[in-house]
């Protein structure tokens, strides 16, 4: 994606999410020696203990922590604002924990999920990221891009993701995306569901043959600052 060594980050609302919408772009990132690190918004428990109690949480973390490790990740942060409760967090609580995460690893680009996904966590995520990364005392950061989350962002009951930035895949680049999910054993389904991996595999061909490539994943360009 560049030339230039960059640190990335991926900001995820929930864990799979970073992996659906960019594995094979944060493999293909840290095969090239940049630095990636995962930032997942929220905890399963918090939102929600009668469903996910806290030995889901634990199985679910580390699938993330293991997922991301295969693909290269340099390292994975956890907040704890309540899985599908997003909505009844003060925004600004949210935004200063993204700024915090910002501030530290002081990322080049970040990627954020789709502003209109079906998901409310990840409007939300989406806009306090927005916030978060203003052009103000972050020279460093250039890019913002939107990804595509496979079960949320065509599930959208106005779906609008029109891809502006294309990601070209390798083979390699792929697989990877496909075996990181398969740790997500609490995730991943069968096809033909979304989070199944021939459907992750059949995006990655869909997006491709749209820019004349195998594969590829696609992303909204919502900012790019040439410095």
């Amino acid at each position: 994606m560049t030339r230039k060594k960059q640190n990335i980050l991926i900001i995820s609302p929930h864990g799979d999410d970073e992996i659906l919408g960019c594995g094979g772009t944060i493999h293909k990132l840290c095969s090239t020696g940049n630095e990636v690190y995962v930032l997942v918004i929220t905890n399963a428990h918090h939102g929600n203990p009668k469903l996910y109690n806290k030995t889901f949480l634990k199985k679910i973390r580390n699938e993330t922590i293991l997922a991301n490790k295969f693909l290269g990740v340099k390292e994975v942060f956890f907040f704890d604002f309540p899985v599908n409760n997003l909505n009844k967090i003060d925004y600004s609580l949210i935004i200063d924990s993204i700024k915090k995460i910002i501030n530290k690893i002081k990322p080049n680009q970040i990627f954020i999920p789709h502003g209109n996904d079906i998901h409310n966590d990840h409007k939300i995520v989406n806009h306090c990221s927005l916030v978060a990364s203003r052009p103000i005392n972050n020279k460093y950061l250039i890019n913002i891009l939107e990804y595509e989350t496979l079960s949320e962002t065509e599930w959208s009951e106005n779906y609008n993701f029109t891809p502006n930035y294309f990601n070209v895949l390798s083979k390699k680049n792929l697989d990877a995306k496909i075996n990181s999910m398969k740790k997500y054993q609490s995730q991943i389904k069968k096809n033909p569901h979304p989070r199944s991996t021939d459907v992750i595999k059949s995006l990655a061909h869909l997006r491709g043959s749209s820019i004349g490539n195998t594969y590829a994943e696609s992303f909204i360009l919502k900012r790019y600052i040439n410095i």
